[in-house]
């Protein structure tokens, strides 16, 4: 993150596909997590903030997951970038390798059995994606958020203008991608990030514009 002009960008997979159709495949022995979890799997053995395991990587006993693809499941074929349930992100192995060497302490991963139906074509090697990095990035005072206090430090804090939002760049340091501490569900990344994305030719990640890095 070099200069002034560097930007906090809220992103996450499935933004790049205009038609908002799901991408064709059932994770078909996904566990069962907690009665009313959005997560949908136990916690992972990593910390997290939030009160559903978001960001704790991938339970040490979950079963090896197996996905089948079809058309009767969504669109196909399948992107380099797909969201999967329990907020985490299913990678082509060139979209892994590209996050490994842009921010390797961001993300823990989890191989894919990936198995097609009829004729289909087969969509390569395939990974699970948790990003489990925390950061209390935000300038509050200096943003447009809706704060929510719940009483004892549990806190929730929503951008209510993305293009109104200030990130502490010496919070921030050398990361490139990011969870915000009081609210798991909004990933951020720097403009450095984002462009090596869109740069890579690599398809199905989308950004939304996410605030600005002080000085």
């Amino acid at each position: 993150m070099n200069g002034r002009q560097d930007r906090g960008v809220h992103c996450w997979p499935g933004l790049a596909n205009p038609s908002g159709a799901s991408p064709g495949y059932d994770w078909v022995n996904k566990p069962k997590g907690p009665d009313g979890s959005p997560r949908g799997l136990p916690p992972g053995p990593l910390p997290s903030p939030s009160f559903y395991g978001i960001g704790s990587g991938f339970p040490i006993d979950l079963p090896p997951p197996k996905l089948l693809t079809g058309k009767k499941y969504g669109r196909l074929p399948l992107k380099d970038f797909e969201p999967a349930s329990g907020d985490f992100w299913l990678l082509s192995d060139p979209a892994k390798r590209l996050l490994e060497d842009v921010d390797p302490d961001a993300f823990v991963f989890c191989p894919v059995e990936i198995q097609t139906t009829g004729a289909e074509r087969d969509p390569g090697k395939r990974w699970l994606c948790d990003i489990i990095r925390f950061l209390d990035a935000m300038d509050e005072e200096s943003s447009a958020v809706r704060v929510t206090d719940y009483g004892g430090g549990n806190r929730l804090v929503q951008i209510q203008n993305p293009k109104k939002t200030c990130f502490r760049r010496s919070t921030i340091g050398s990361a490139h991608i990011f969870r915000s501490v009081y609210n798991a569900y909004d990933c951020y990344c720097t403009s450095h990030f984002k462009e090596i994305v869109r740069n890579s030719g690599l398809s199905g990640l989308g950004f939304w514009p996410g605030g600005v890095l002080d000085a």
